[in-house]
This record gives structure tokens, sequence and C-alpha cells, in this order.
């Protein structure tokens, strides 16, 4: 069936100048809309895939996640389609299938810290890291208040990607201290709003994680790899 997502800009307002710091043959250093650096190879191996380092982030400590905040406000303008009273009447008139994607807490905050600095950062500085998922189910709620007022839509998508190929990235009672209690804060925010599908989007091995999700309203998964040993018949089962 067709279906369509409200295109609502949740990224840095403004992004980050992308600018290029060395490029050679094969290869370039530059930092990305979200403030990163990393160095991306010009002729990947795998066709297909994305081949590329990350190489510094542009948040590192408090201070930086100040500065950060400062570009994730959810009043900026361009939020918000130009072009949103047309889009909204459509929407309410429509007979297709209507989603919504979000940037989950730890896809987030990854892409603030970088994967490694993430994973240190619940040990070194565990209140940081509450502040910032606190701070990303806030930003959520403010952004798409008003939205959702004004239009009903079918599922929610949480952009989340934390398993390797056997095991999550973080320990099931890590997700349960540092990620739960938002999870409920936005899935009540989204149950009141009307929204009956939410779909958490987690690439790995999420079978040390449906539970936790399914725990807190969270009533589907997508994808389900069967190359990161996820067995789709034994999960339902459970």
């Amino acid at each position: 069936d067709h279906w369509e997502g409200i295109p609502v800009n949740l990224g840095p307002i403004p992004p980050f100048e992308e600018v290029v710091l060395e490029e050679t043959e094969h290869y370039k250093i530059w930092i990305d809309a979200l403030g990163a650096k990393r160095l991306d190879h010009k002729k990947p191996p795998t066709p297909g895939f994305v081949t590329r380092k990350w190489l510094e982030f542009p948040v590192k400590n408090r201070g930086d996640f100040k500065e950060m905040q400062k570009r994730v406000d959810p009043h900026s303008p361009g939020r918000i389609p130009k072009n949103w009273e047309e889009l909204r009447e459509r929407y309410r008139n429509r007979t297709f299938v209507l989603g919504l994607t979000i940037q989950s807490m730890f896809w987030r905050v990854r892409d603030w810290v970088g994967f490694e600095g993430l994973c240190t950062m619940f040990y070194d500085d565990p209140m940081l890291v509450h502040e910032m998922m606190e701070f990303v189910a806030d930003f959520t709620i403010e952004a798409l208040d008003e939205i959702l007022d004004e239009v009903d839509v079918d599922f929610v998508f949480f952009n989340e990607d934390m398993a390797y190929k056997t095991a999550s990235m973080i320990s099931p009672k890590m997700v349960k201290e540092f990620m739960w209690p938002r999870y409920r804060k936005l899935v009540r925010f989204f149950r009141d709003k009307g929204v009956s599908v939410l779909i958490m989007d987690c690439d790995g091995h999420i079978g040390e994680l449906i539970p936790l999700w399914l725990d807190v309203g969270i009533n589907c998964v997508s994808p389900v790899e069967i190359a990161a040993n996820n067995d789709p018949v034994e999960y339902r089962k459970k």
C-alpha cells in the first residue's frame, strides 16, 4: 500500500556547515551536517554501502551539549514544511497510510558524541547521558505537539539502531535505567495523540531488547535481521 511520512525536520537548525578538510583520489575528510568529522572512501569496496570512518564528534562534555541545544530548538523556523497548510488538508483527506519518523535516544545522542563516546560516557558521566536523553524526549514531544494536534498519523518509527550481530550494544539493565523512562514518556505522548502503531527500527540482534520495548508499549519491530541471529518464528512464540 502507498504510504508517506510527514516531512518534519528534527535535525539541527541551522545544520553544521559542510566543510572538506582534506581530499585525495581515494577519500575525503570532511565535517558533515551533523557536525561530525569523518573520512569517506570514494570507491567503497561494498557497492551500495557507505564506507566511512568517524574521526571526531561535536559533543565531548556538558559545555558542548549546551551549545548543541541551540541547534536543537523545537520551535526553530524550518521544522514544519513551508507548505504545511496544503499538506495538512491533504493528510486530513487522505486514502493512504501516513507515518512519522523520529530519532530516538540512543540514535540521537550517538550522533552527538559518537558510538564509543556514548558507550564510555554511560560509565564516565552517567548524569550527562541522562540529561541528554531526557532532552531528546522533551525536544521530540515539543516539536511534534502541534503537528499531531492537527493531523492524525497511523504509525511512528523510532530510529534507534543499537545492536550488534549477536547482542545489544548496551545491556538491557542500562536500557532500563537510561532509556526506558524516556520511551515511556514518548509512548504516553503518542498514545495521547491517538497513534496506535509504534515501530522500533533497530538493526542487529534484538532478542534482548524486544521485551523491554513491548513492556513500555512499543508494539512493532523492523527489521528482524536473520543474519543477526534473529528468529522471528521464535519471537512470535514468546
